[in-house]
């Protein structure tokens, strides 16, 4: 017997465990941890070469539970985003 949990997410992380029962009596198994990796990224920055006075643009795709903070910097902040 499978217990499939689909489209898993942070809240579903935790301890879960089987109670087996018959006539005889029943046996808990022991807890199987399930983590969660909330938020993942799953396209990063690439590399950029750019001509001088040419813009670059910097991607990210991301999931998560809402809300998500993205934070882009060099040395120091330059972009905080929330989706």
């Amino acid at each position: 017997m499978t217990l499939t949990l689909i489209g898993v997410v942070g809240a579903d992380t935790g301890g879960y465990s089987c109670i087996v029962t018959n006539a005889y009596g029943s046996v808990t198994s022991s807890v199987a941890n399930l983590t969660v990796v909330d938020p993942l990224i799953l396209i990063r920055p690439t590399n950029q070469t750019v001509n001088l006075g040419n813009d670059a643009a910097f991607s990210i795709t991301c999931i998560g539970t809402l809300p998500l903070s993205l934070n882009f910097g060099r040395q120091h902040l330059i972009a905080r985003l929330t989706a």
